[in-house]
């Protein structure tokens, strides 16, 4: 969970600033926050919205924009998890992040959807995310630019910036194709 607070909160000040890849310092966790698999804890500073059950069919949000909230990406995320138990929103749009609870309780993905990502941004991103163990490997064919996130052999997730100045995170321990699928699903709907 510390490693997507991280993700966002070096998306959120890049984006902010204004930075560029040369000027943007990206705040990385030390080695020992990278957990084998995400784990629940809310953002002390995000109110926790949890609902136990999906909702019906929602409407996508509008091309080019952030969902409104976790529930209307709930579909989506639940083709690749199964069912999920727990939804927990950690912000909102223009940078919505949320955990999603699935495998009755025992395993967690994590999706943010960002406005304004550019690619000083995503560049920042990567070189902060290929720190501390972690491998970072190009994804072709997916938005302007992706890569994945490994540590130790273990994946940990997908990142990509779309072509409607998005950037999209999965954070899970899921599959790498599953990761990138979901992105595309993603994609579609915003």
């Amino acid at each position: 969970m510390r490693f997507a607070a991280v993700l966002l909160g070096s998306l959120l000040m890049v984006a902010a600033c204004g930075a560029s890849a040369a000027t943007a310092t990206p705040t990385v966790p030390p080695d020992s926050t990278f957990p084998p698999g995400p784990t629940i804890a809310p953002v002390a500073s995000s109110p926790a919205v949890r609902s136990s059950s999906p909702a019906a069919n929602t409407p996508a949000p509008a091309a080019g924009s952030v969902p409104a909230s976790c529930d209307e990406l709930l579909t989506a995320v639940s083709t690749f998890t199964g069912s999920i138990s727990a939804t927990q929103s950690l912000g909102k749009p223009q940078h919505l992040s949320c955990e999603y609870e699935y495998a009755g309780g025992k395993s967690v993905i994590i999706v943010t959807i960002g406005a304004g990502g550019t690619l000083a941004a995503y560049n920042t991103l990567k070189a902060g995310t290929a720190t501390g163990g972690r491998k970072v490997t190009d994804v072709p064919d997916l938005g302007v630019a992706a890569f994945s996130v490994a540590k130790g052999g273990k994946p940990g997730g997908v990142t990509s910036l779309g072509t409607n100045e998005i950037l999209y995170v999965v954070e899970s321990i899921l599959d790498f194709n599953q990761d990138i699928e979901l992105i595309r699903v993603l994609m579609q709907k915003g």
